[in-house]
């Protein structure tokens, strides 16, 4: 798994979306410019094939049953993202590693990097771990 190119997609985050975010996480969209690049490098999975919950279903993982876990994230944000901006997504499966944790028991973490592009390059990447819950 580790090496699996995502298929890219194209990501917009619209002005209406923003402040919506904002609202759910307690910011002021036109004051706090940190929602809309955490929102961004955070989604830019949903807009990549075969998406969230198909890429845990490659990993052996039922995220309805499963209840796999965000582990961490780690941002990279080069230049500023612009509300109603077309950029392209990619992403890329980095890290398959199998762990057995005293409480929990066998489980895997799983790393994707997804990234943001426009026409002078990539503008800004998030580097995610999943924990996937095993038997």
């Amino acid at each position: 798994m580790v090496g699996t190119m995502l298929e890219s997609g194209t990501f917009v985050l619209s002005s209406e979306r923003n402040r919506q975010i904002a609202r759910s996480v307690g910011g002021d969209a036109d004051a706090d410019a940190t929602i809309n690049a955490m929102w961004a490098l955070t989604s830019g999975l949903h807009e990549l094939e075969p998406g969230l919950k198909g890429l845990f279903a490659q990993a052996g993982c039922d995220i309805e049953r499963d209840g796999p876990m965000l582990g961490g994230i780690a941002l990279d944000l080069r230049r500023p993202l612009a509300l109603d901006t077309p950029y392209r997504a990619e992403g890329e499966v980095i890290g398959l590693e199998h762990k057995v944790g005293r409480r929990r028991g066998p489980f895997d973490l799983l790393t994707v990097r997804t990234s943001l592009h426009d026409d002078q390059g990539e503008l800004a990447a998030a580097t995610t771990t999943y924990i996937v819950p095993r038997p």
